[in-house]
């Protein structure tokens, strides 16, 4: 019989990745709203945030980096 618990360890470490990421979002994040989502299926878990940020700015392409340099 299935209990609906995830065994402790497993909750342990979705806990601290959950909390990582909403650090990260809090530090580093212009974002007014998450969404955290937790499903399963299938024998699989997902772990899921998702944030209304204005994201990282992509780095440039290391040919652009070089042509500033010159």
């Amino acid at each position: 019989m299935c209990s609906g618990r995830l065994p402790d360890e497993t909750g342990t470490h979705l806990f601290r990745l959950a909390r990582e990421a909403l650090t990260n979002v809090a530090r580093h994040a212009a974002a007014r709203r998450v969404e955290v989502k937790l499903e399963s299926g299938g024998g699989k878990i997902r772990l899921t945030l998702q944030d209304d940020d204005r994201g990282l700015a992509a780095a440039p392409a290391p040919e652009a980096r070089q042509a500033r340099a010159v």
